[in-house]
């Protein structure tokens, strides 16, 4: 099954918003079988998009819009679809008592303008809301479907997991999801991955494999062409997987803080933060997992070397002699918050963002990390170079102290670095 997906909104198209929902549908349609292979994004005007929907019904099984089910003037989907159907816009009784409901909960009066969600195409089939309002909107059309989904994210992304997916595999009895593999790496750069899992040749056997490169490092995607391919990806993971050793930090989708939170959970050890560079950055990342109380104790921001010194301890002279952007105060720093927050493991990190602040001994985008254990030989820290702006340093920057605390806990980290 062949899709085209159309995200609508002058919002994305003006570049003020990010047009996430596409990510989220070519993922969940994938999974179900269903292959994307056209994205439109469109403005909030009826005849643009209904001559999108219409060019994409020439060579699609499925086309999904997101957005325009609101209640406001530029809301214009629900026109689209009923000019599309040929039918009238009539109110819907039972979306307009539920909308009423909720605006008596919320001790609000319903509007003509809120009441906008329940005119819908006439006799047209609904896809229920989870958590919303708007319903969205299935249309069949010479054997194709023309879906309308809400653009507020969440709503679109439960009514695409409970209700969309479910819907097209009754739909397409054929449907079957296509096997992937992911396995993401880290500290190893596209095109050395590349000559590593190239350089003796590799047989894919029929499936396909994408390099994704990404500010945390380098996603590898292997894709079955059929759904009855899983061996073949297998086999092709497994020989990824040989070449790559260590670089690969997780096979799917499962974020590095995720990996981390998942081996200090199972040790039953805790973590404590020390960081400058990245202002609390790696604390956010560790603490958005659900769970992360168990394993993570807190974390110091010490952005002046007043702080590194009152509340990590680390030496003045230390400072003097070595600088806040050094191998030496970072593993100070990693084992200054470890012996206060009395943990198993202090993870550190110091380094220059830029734009300004670097020279030629310690250019922008410098950082070390640093990782330290109960006992003073368990310090390890690692040195790098990192390129990009302000904030992708700062987010690489996360990524490797993060990759620091995995080799730790895995005791795959290198000697210290001078």
């Amino acid at each position: 099954m062949k899709a085209t997906i159309v995200t609508i909104g002058n919002e994305l198209l003006a570049g003020r918003t990010v047009d996430t929902n596409f990510t989220f549908l070519a993922r969940a349609l994938g999974a179900a079988g269903v292959r994307v292979h056209r994205h439109v994004t469109v403005g909030d005007e009826r005849g643009a998009i209904l001559a999108t929907v219409r060019g994409a019904l020439r060579d699609s099984e499925l086309v999904l819009l997101s957005g325009g089910l609101g209640p406001t003037s530029d809301d214009v989907t629900r026109d689209v679809m009923a000019e599309l159907a040929g039918r009238p816009l009539v109110l819907d009784p039972e979306v307009a008592a539920r909308i009423a409901a909720r605006m008596t909960s919320l001790g609000r009066t319903l509007t003509a303008v809120g009441n906008r969600q329940a005119l819908l195409p006439a006799g047209m089939a609904q896809l229920r809301n989870p958590i919303g309002l708007a319903p969205g909107l299935w249309h069949e059309v010479g054997g194709a479907v023309v879906c309308a989904l809400p653009g507020v994210p969440r709503e679109l992304m439960a009514m695409t997991s409970e209700v969309l997916v479910p819907r097209l595999r009754a739909f397409r009895s054929d449907l079957a999801p296509l096997p992937v593999v992911t396995l993401r790496t880290i500290g190893v750069p596209e095109s050395d991955i590349a000559e590593r899992i190239e350089t003796d040749g590799i047989d894919l056997y029929g499936v396909t494999l994408a390099y994704l490169p990404g500010p945390g490092g380098v996603d590898l995607r292997i894709t079955g062409t059929e759904p009855h391919a899983a061996a073949a990806v297998e086999r092709v993971a497994a020989t990824i997987a040989g070449r790559l050793a260590d670089a690969i930090y997780t096979r799917g989708e499962e974020p590095m803080e995720e990996v981390v939170g998942r081996l200090l959970a199972a040790r039953g050890q805790k973590l404590a933060l020390a960081e400058s560079c990245t202002g609390g950055l790696v604390g956010y990342r560790i603490t958005r997992v659900a769970g992360s109380s168990a394993y993570f104790a807190g974390g110091i921001v010490a952005y002046a070397d007043e702080a590194k010194r009152d509340l990590l301890g680390v030496s003045p002279a230390l400072l003097a002699a070595h600088g806040a952007v050094s191998a030496e105060t970072a593993a100070a720093m990693a084992e200054g918050v470890r012996a206060r927050l009395g943990t198993d493991l202090g993870l550190a990190v110091t380094g220059i963002a830029g734009p300004g602040g670097g020279s030629v001994e310690k250019p922008v985008g410098l950082v070390f990390v640093a990782a330290a254990g109960p006992a003073p030989a368990a310090i390890v820290t690692r040195r790098h170079l990192l390129l990009g702006d302000r904030q992708q340093v700062r987010e690489r920057a996360a990524t490797h102290a993060l990759d620091l605390a995995r080799r730790a806990l895995l005791n795959l980290t290198d000697p210290i670095i001078a």
